[in-house]
């Protein structure tokens, strides 16, 4: 959805009524004392995963294509700097491994897949946040789709 042409965002929580909202220690203190906003955002857009998901026998027989939107708050490492993939968060590979959890679980709830891969990739790698879109399409007869959108906070 695109902000209306007359809002303006908010340095710290974006554009009225997005929910993030960054936490203190993402303000550095610079050379001249003033602080500096550091977060980096991986945004990863229609990740397509196999999983079997459903409540009712018949979701159960086969795995389903599910549309994961991810959204990942990194920590700095220092990667603009280096430009080394070993201070970055390696995309490839946190959709290597949500895939791999996708296939692995049988869960029952669009809640428990979620909630499964947040913790799989907040335990993982270097990520303070995460967003997690999960698409079910197909789910409503009248519905292209259902979704489920969760955000957790690393340790």
């Amino acid at each position: 959805m695109t902000p209306p042409e007359t809002a303006t965002p908010d340095i710290l929580h974006g554009f009225p009524g997005t929910r993030w909202t960054l936490p203190s220690r993402s303000l550095a203190a610079s050379k001249d004392g003033s602080r500096a906003l550091k977060s980096d955002f991986i945004e990863i857009h229609d990740l397509r995963a196999w999983t079997t998901l459903g409540v009712h026998a018949e979701e159960r027989m086969a795995p389903r294509e599910v549309i994961l939107q991810v959204v990942l708050m990194t920590r700095d490492r220092g990667a603009a700097t280096t430009d080394d993939l070993a201070d970055a968060v390696d995309y490839e590979a946190v959709c290597r491994r949500i895939l791999e959890h996708c296939g692995s679980v049988r869960p029952q709830l669009l809640e428990t897949l979620a909630e499964g891969i947040t913790r799989v990739v907040l335990t993982e790698f270097a990520v303070r946040r995460i967003r997690l879109t999960v698409e079910k399409p197909g789910a409503l007869k009248r519905a292209r789709t259902v979704s489920l959108t969760i955000e957790r906070k690393g340790s």
